[in-house]
Protein backbone atom coordinates (compact mmCIF):
# COMPACT_ATOMS: atom_id res chain seq x y z
CA UNK A 1 0.00 0.00 0.00
CA UNK A 2 2.76 2.85 0.93
CA UNK A 3 4.65 1.27 -2.32
CA UNK A 4 1.61 2.34 -4.17
CA UNK A 5 1.07 5.54 -2.15
CA UNK A 6 4.82 6.53 -3.48
CA UNK A 7 4.35 5.15 -6.96
CA UNK A 8 1.06 7.60 -7.27
CA UNK A 9 3.06 10.60 -5.77
CA UNK A 10 6.08 10.38 -7.84
CA UNK A 11 4.10 10.29 -10.65
CA UNK A 12 1.50 13.17 -9.98
CA UNK A 13 4.54 14.79 -9.55
CA UNK A 14 7.20 13.67 -11.53
CA UNK A 15 8.02 17.09 -13.33
CA UNK A 16 8.43 18.73 -10.07
CA UNK A 17 11.02 16.22 -8.88
CA UNK A 18 12.97 16.73 -11.95
CA UNK A 19 12.99 20.06 -12.49
CA UNK A 20 14.03 20.77 -8.66
CA UNK A 21 16.77 18.21 -9.00
CA UNK A 22 18.04 20.23 -12.01
CA UNK A 23 17.95 23.19 -10.14
CA UNK A 24 19.80 21.93 -6.94
CA UNK A 25 21.81 19.42 -8.18
CA UNK A 26 23.15 21.38 -11.73
CA UNK A 27 22.13 24.65 -11.86
CA UNK A 28 23.11 26.36 -8.64
CA UNK A 29 26.48 24.61 -8.69
CA UNK A 30 27.57 25.33 -12.49
CA UNK A 31 26.28 29.13 -11.91
CA UNK A 32 28.62 29.23 -8.92
CA UNK A 33 31.04 27.57 -10.21
CA UNK A 34 31.97 28.92 -13.36
CA UNK A 35 29.34 31.41 -14.16
CA UNK A 36 27.32 29.65 -16.88
CA UNK A 37 23.68 30.82 -15.91
CA UNK A 38 21.74 28.57 -18.51
CA UNK A 39 20.84 25.27 -16.35
CA UNK A 40 19.72 27.52 -13.26
CA UNK A 41 17.62 30.27 -15.29
CA UNK A 42 16.00 27.26 -17.58
CA UNK A 43 14.90 25.24 -14.74
CA UNK A 44 13.70 28.59 -12.48
CA UNK A 45 11.24 29.55 -15.76
CA UNK A 46 9.90 25.71 -15.83
CA UNK A 47 9.11 26.24 -12.14
CA UNK A 48 8.13 29.68 -12.08
CA UNK A 49 5.54 28.67 -15.42
CA UNK A 50 4.72 25.39 -12.76
CA UNK A 51 3.45 27.98 -10.21
CA UNK A 52 1.49 30.64 -12.26
CA UNK A 53 -0.59 27.02 -13.32
CA UNK A 54 -1.46 26.47 -9.69
CA UNK A 55 -4.16 28.61 -9.14
CA UNK A 56 -7.78 27.70 -10.32
CA UNK A 57 -8.97 28.69 -13.74
CA UNK A 58 -10.56 31.31 -12.80
CA UNK A 59 -7.94 33.06 -10.80
CA UNK A 60 -5.70 32.72 -14.34
CA UNK A 61 -8.06 34.94 -16.54
CA UNK A 62 -6.88 37.21 -14.38
CA UNK A 63 -3.49 36.00 -12.91
CA UNK A 64 -2.50 34.92 -16.99
CA UNK A 65 0.60 32.31 -16.30
CA UNK A 66 2.77 33.98 -19.00
CA UNK A 67 2.72 37.51 -17.32
CA UNK A 68 2.45 35.53 -13.64
CA UNK A 69 5.93 33.35 -14.73
CA UNK A 70 7.68 35.82 -16.58
CA UNK A 71 7.26 37.92 -13.08
CA UNK A 72 8.47 35.50 -10.89
CA UNK A 73 11.39 34.72 -13.62
CA UNK A 74 12.84 38.25 -13.94
CA UNK A 75 12.57 38.48 -10.21
CA UNK A 76 14.35 35.49 -9.39
CA UNK A 77 17.32 35.68 -11.81
CA UNK A 78 17.62 39.17 -10.29
CA UNK A 79 18.07 37.87 -7.09
CA UNK A 80 20.35 35.18 -8.36
CA UNK A 81 22.19 38.29 -10.10
CA UNK A 82 22.47 40.32 -7.28
CA UNK A 83 24.48 37.28 -5.44
CA UNK A 84 26.87 37.76 -7.83
CA UNK A 85 27.00 41.38 -7.53
CA UNK A 86 25.25 41.88 -10.95
CA UNK A 87 22.30 43.68 -11.76
CA UNK A 88 19.17 42.76 -13.79
CA UNK A 89 20.46 43.92 -17.28
CA UNK A 90 23.05 41.59 -17.00
CA UNK A 91 21.42 39.00 -16.15
CA UNK A 92 18.86 39.64 -19.04
CA UNK A 93 21.47 39.72 -21.08
CA UNK A 94 22.62 36.05 -20.14
CA UNK A 95 19.58 34.57 -20.57
CA UNK A 96 19.40 35.25 -23.90
CA UNK A 97 22.88 35.64 -25.55
CA UNK A 98 21.39 35.44 -29.15
CA UNK A 99 22.86 32.12 -29.98
CA UNK A 100 20.37 29.67 -31.45
CA UNK A 101 20.83 26.64 -32.89
CA UNK A 102 20.87 27.86 -35.97
CA UNK A 103 24.07 29.83 -35.17
CA UNK A 104 25.82 26.39 -33.63
CA UNK A 105 25.18 24.96 -36.87
CA UNK A 106 26.47 27.68 -39.09
CA UNK A 107 29.61 27.48 -36.67
CA UNK A 108 29.31 30.98 -35.99
CA UNK A 109 32.19 32.31 -33.50
CA UNK A 110 31.33 33.94 -30.54
CA UNK A 111 32.68 33.92 -27.22
CA UNK A 112 28.99 33.05 -25.71
CA UNK A 113 27.12 30.36 -24.84
CA UNK A 114 23.40 30.37 -25.63
CA UNK A 115 20.85 31.01 -22.85
CA UNK A 116 17.58 29.83 -21.48
CA UNK A 117 15.97 32.34 -23.67
CA UNK A 118 17.94 30.47 -26.40
CA UNK A 119 16.94 27.37 -25.67
CA UNK A 120 13.04 28.10 -24.93
CA UNK A 121 13.69 29.85 -28.62
CA UNK A 122 14.67 27.22 -30.30
CA UNK A 123 11.69 25.48 -29.13
CA UNK A 124 9.28 27.93 -30.40
CA UNK A 125 10.42 27.89 -33.62
CA UNK A 126 9.31 23.43 -33.35
CA UNK A 127 5.72 25.65 -32.96
CA UNK A 128 5.19 26.29 -36.60
CA UNK A 129 5.79 23.11 -37.79
CA UNK A 130 3.42 21.42 -35.38
CA UNK A 131 0.79 24.08 -36.41
CA UNK A 132 1.04 21.77 -40.33
CA UNK A 133 -0.29 19.28 -37.73
CA UNK A 134 -4.06 20.39 -37.19
CA UNK A 135 -4.06 22.20 -40.36
CA UNK A 136 -3.87 18.74 -42.18
CA UNK A 137 -6.56 16.96 -39.38
CA UNK A 138 -9.47 20.27 -40.70
CA UNK A 139 -8.19 20.27 -44.58
CA UNK A 140 -11.52 19.22 -45.51
CA UNK A 141 -13.14 22.50 -43.54
CA UNK A 142 -10.46 24.48 -44.47
CA UNK A 143 -11.15 23.93 -47.86
CA UNK A 144 -14.81 23.91 -47.28
CA UNK A 145 -14.52 27.31 -45.82
CA UNK A 146 -11.74 28.78 -47.70
CA UNK A 147 -12.74 32.00 -49.03
CA UNK A 148 -14.71 32.81 -45.83
CA UNK A 149 -11.09 32.05 -43.79
CA UNK A 150 -8.51 33.83 -46.93
CA UNK A 151 -10.64 37.11 -47.26
CA UNK A 152 -10.63 38.31 -43.81
CA UNK A 153 -7.39 37.44 -42.90
CA UNK A 154 -5.83 39.39 -46.36
CA UNK A 155 -7.84 42.08 -45.64
CA UNK A 156 -6.21 42.29 -41.72
CA UNK A 157 -3.50 41.54 -42.49
CA UNK A 158 -2.63 44.06 -45.09
CA UNK A 159 -4.08 46.57 -42.70
CA UNK A 160 -2.42 45.76 -39.68
CA UNK A 161 1.21 45.65 -41.85
CA UNK A 162 0.31 49.46 -43.16
CA UNK A 163 -1.64 51.47 -40.87
CA UNK A 164 0.07 50.42 -37.06
CA UNK A 165 3.46 51.40 -38.28
CA UNK A 166 1.74 54.62 -39.34
CA UNK A 167 -0.20 55.19 -36.52
CA UNK A 168 2.78 54.64 -34.60
CA UNK A 169 5.17 56.78 -36.35
CA UNK A 170 2.45 59.44 -36.34
CA UNK A 171 2.14 59.55 -32.02
CA UNK A 172 5.80 59.55 -31.49
CA UNK A 173 6.85 56.32 -31.11
CA UNK A 174 10.49 55.78 -33.11
CA UNK A 175 10.59 54.19 -36.68
CA UNK A 176 12.23 50.90 -35.81
CA UNK A 177 9.06 50.35 -32.89
CA UNK A 178 6.92 51.45 -35.35
CA UNK A 179 7.73 48.77 -37.64
CA UNK A 180 7.47 45.86 -34.44
CA UNK A 181 3.79 46.75 -34.89
CA UNK A 182 3.24 45.70 -38.37
CA UNK A 183 3.66 41.81 -36.62
CA UNK A 184 1.58 42.50 -33.88
CA UNK A 185 -1.14 40.00 -34.96
CA UNK A 186 1.58 36.96 -35.74
CA UNK A 187 2.82 34.54 -33.15
CA UNK A 188 6.48 34.91 -31.49
CA UNK A 189 8.18 32.32 -33.53
CA UNK A 190 6.73 34.11 -36.84
CA UNK A 191 6.78 38.03 -35.24
CA UNK A 192 10.37 37.84 -34.67
CA UNK A 193 12.04 37.08 -37.99
CA UNK A 194 8.96 39.07 -39.76
CA UNK A 195 10.18 42.20 -37.83
CA UNK A 196 13.82 41.42 -38.59
CA UNK A 197 13.25 41.65 -42.11
CA UNK A 198 11.78 44.76 -42.15
CA UNK A 199 14.59 46.30 -39.86
CA UNK A 200 12.13 46.73 -36.79
CA UNK A 201 12.89 46.14 -32.92
CA UNK A 202 12.81 42.62 -31.81
CA UNK A 203 12.16 43.45 -28.33
CA UNK A 204 9.17 45.29 -28.72
CA UNK A 205 7.31 43.07 -31.32
CA UNK A 206 8.64 40.35 -28.60
CA UNK A 207 6.25 42.43 -25.91
CA UNK A 208 3.67 43.20 -28.34
CA UNK A 209 3.25 40.03 -29.64
CA UNK A 210 3.21 38.49 -25.98
CA UNK A 211 0.40 41.10 -25.18
CA UNK A 212 -1.79 40.96 -28.03
CA UNK A 213 -2.16 36.61 -27.40
CA UNK A 214 -2.67 37.00 -23.99
CA UNK A 215 -5.19 39.88 -24.22
CA UNK A 216 -7.14 37.86 -27.08
CA UNK A 217 -7.38 34.84 -24.91
CA UNK A 218 -8.68 36.75 -21.91
CA UNK A 219 -11.74 38.36 -24.30
CA UNK A 220 -11.73 35.82 -27.06
CA UNK A 221 -14.28 33.41 -25.40
CA UNK A 222 -16.43 36.37 -23.87
CA UNK A 223 -16.54 37.97 -27.69
CA UNK A 224 -17.58 34.32 -29.30
CA UNK A 225 -20.15 34.20 -26.02
CA UNK A 226 -21.52 37.41 -27.39
CA UNK A 227 -21.68 36.15 -30.75
CA UNK A 228 -23.51 33.71 -29.24
CA UNK A 229 -20.95 30.87 -30.66
CA UNK A 230 -20.92 27.98 -28.38
CA UNK A 231 -18.15 27.33 -26.29
CA UNK A 232 -16.06 24.25 -28.47
CA UNK A 233 -18.30 24.90 -31.42
CA UNK A 234 -16.10 23.98 -34.60
CA UNK A 235 -16.60 26.12 -37.98
CA UNK A 236 -17.39 22.95 -39.89
CA UNK A 237 -21.34 21.18 -40.14
CA UNK A 238 -22.00 17.78 -38.31
CA UNK A 239 -21.94 16.06 -41.98
CA UNK A 240 -18.77 17.37 -42.33
CA UNK A 241 -17.50 16.43 -39.44
CA UNK A 242 -18.60 13.11 -39.67
CA UNK A 243 -17.00 12.83 -43.18
CA UNK A 244 -13.92 13.69 -42.07
CA UNK A 245 -13.92 11.32 -38.68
Amino acid sequence: MRSRRWAVFLTKNLDWILYLSIFFLIGIPIYYANGYPMPLHLTITILAYFVAMMPPPRWRQYLHPVLTSALITVLATWVFALTRHQGLYAALIEYRTGLKYLQLWQGTKTDSLPGAGDVFGTVLDASIVSLALPMYQHRRELKQHFTAIVVPNVVLSVGSLFSYPFICYAIGISAERSLAFAARSLTLALATPATENLGGDANTVAAVAIMSGIVGALVGQRMLAMLKIPEGEKFSSPSSSAQVS
